[in-house]
């Protein structure tokens, strides 16, 4: 046996598939164009078989509890026939214990893997690389699962799914109940081989992450402050997060020219942070606080990031997690600090029922002194007629140039330079969200609006807010815990 393949043998040799007499299902959606299926039932045969692997090849894991394994994956696939790991039966084959996955080469699928029972045996769970220079490219994670696989030392961390390499897709995964520190999911776009990867997140499922009350616990991050320069191109598309509430940075943004995208964030006691990093765009995203304390919005650092059409409703944070959070920067910032915000949009976004939804030039201390600068807040719609106060600014606002905002509290409507006193009404979607609307229309900008919230196309003259009532049709399906993660895991889908 070659050297490669005694990496992960000796010290985890004991883990084995346990079988019985029950018929497996195999996965529906194993590659068509399959040359060669192989099914080991313990990790010397995987390793002695993941070798042999071609283009369109799958290796399947017995059905049966892999226990303390060390899995090494690695191929040479192609677009049309990609090399595939599997499962004989998707939820009657686990991976428990001390385990973890590391993969590399290109056109690589990992489908239907099961973490339960354990905790990984490295700080990185699944690593889309081994070691510095053998990396993951045009592969994917699908249909798996890492439900409770915490360590029972709340003070150790790890990280569950990292990724490295170039045009990666995380999708249709459940990650739930992570419970020490270390975030669930890690995209590490660190120069060379790594940036511009243009990832993408897609579909999944995010479930159960308990406050830890320090840092370090997001839900997703995207960079280092170190590579907060490099451009990731990361998409986080149509997942669902759900009481994601870690620490103060839900998902926390530290590169550039990443878009979070149509998620829905449901009780989230956390924010969508902007940490560092420029040119991000948050759009159609759901934030439903449902009156819980501590639920968050956006918050918003460094310069050229354009955030339009979400809707947060009921969002009850304050300072860093309040709904809308826009703060001033640090004079000579060091990479780790906080950049002054600048060229950044926000429009065509609604909030219902929030508590103090703006707050405008905060500061964490005196040393923020560089106030936001060329920032346009526009065409947004603010309606919480039990609340007192709207916009809480906390230094000076002059860099901020505010349009057509409709904002209506307890005290009647915001007045001033950039914003309009007109009546706002009330509709519900199809799942029961009340948006407010008005019939007042915006001439101004921002053409890269060019649908609202559900994907309706909008007319050259833009309804205010994130909703443009029409009678063009939806083209966006939420995101909800039924069209998100595995379809074959139905633990948080009754």
């Amino acid at each position: 046996m070659s050297t490669i393949f005694m990496i992960c043998i000796l010290a985890w040799g004991g883990c084995q598939g346990n079988t019985n007499q029950e018929q497996p299902v195999s996965p529906p959606d194993l590659p068509k164009l399959s040359s060669k299926k192989y099914k080991v039932t313990n990790i010397k045969e995987y390793q002695e078989k993941v070798a042999e692997l071609l283009p369109g090849d799958t290796i399947m894991l017995a059905q049966g509890i892999w226990k303390d394994c060390l899995f090494v994956f690695y191929g040479e696939g192609t677009q049309e026939k990609p090399i595939t790991l599997t499962v004989e039966a998707y939820g009657k084959t686990t991976i428990e214990g001390n385990s973890n996955l590391k993969m590399y080469g290109n056109n690589l699928v990992v489908d239907g893997l099961f973490f339960t029972n354990g905790y990984s045996a490295t700080e990185q769970l699944i690593e889309f690389r081994k070691g510095s220079s053998l990396t993951a490219n045009n592969s994917v994670l699908k249909n798996c699962v890492i439900d409770s696989y915490s360590n029972p030392d709340k003070t150790k961390k790890d990280a569950w799914v990292n990724l490295w390499g170039r045009n990666n897709r995380v999708e249709n995964c459940y990650f739930g109940t992570k419970t020490n520190l270390g975030v669930v999911l890690i995209i590490w776009p660190n120069g060379e081989g790594h940036n511009k990867n243009y990832h993408q997140i897609t579909r999944n499922y995010f479930a159960g992450r308990p406050d830890l009350g320090v840092n370090g616990a997001e839900t997703i991050r995207i960079g280092t402050s170190d590579y907060s320069k490099e451009v990731s191109g990361t998409i986080i598309k149509g997942n669902y997060f759900e009481y994601c509430n870690g620490e103060t940075e839900m998902i926390s943004i530290k590169s550039c020219e990443n878009r979070i995208v149509e998620n829905t964030f449901f009780e989230c006691q956390g924010s969508v942070t902007l940490r560092h990093g420029n040119r991000n765009e948050v759009s159609a995203n759901y934030f439903i606080g449902n009156y819980k304390a501590n639920t968050g919005g956006v918050r918003v650092i460094n310069e050229g990031h354009k955030i339009f059409n979400n809707y947060f409703y009921g969002c009850k944070g304050t300072t860093y997690r309040a709904p809308l959070n826009i703060m001033n920067g640090l004079p000579n910032s060091p990479d780790n600090g906080y950049h002054q915000v600048k060229d950044v949009e926000i429009c065509f976004n609604t909030w219902v029922d929030c508590d103090l939804p703006w707050l405008l030039a905060f500061a964490k201390d005196d040393n923020q002194s560089l106030f936001p600068i060329n920032t346009q807040i526009a065409n947004n719609i603010v309606y919480s007629p039990n609340t007192s106060v709207l916009i809480k600014e906390y230094g000076n606002t002059k860099g901020i140039t505010f349009s057509d905002n409709i904002a209506q509290s307890s005290r009647g409507f915001e007045t001033g330079e950039g914003f309009i006193q007109q009546e706002l009404s009330l509709i519900k979607d199809n799942i029961g969200y009340s948006f407010a609307t008005s019939n007042v229309k915006s001439f101004s900008g921002f053409d890269y609006v060019i649908t609202d919230i559900n994907g309706r196309k909008r007319i050259d003259v833009k309804a205010i807010g994130c909703i443009d009532v029409n009678n063009n049709p939806t083209t966006i399906e939420q995101a909800s815990k039924i069209n998100c993660g595995p379809l074959w895991y139905r633990k948080y889908k009754q």
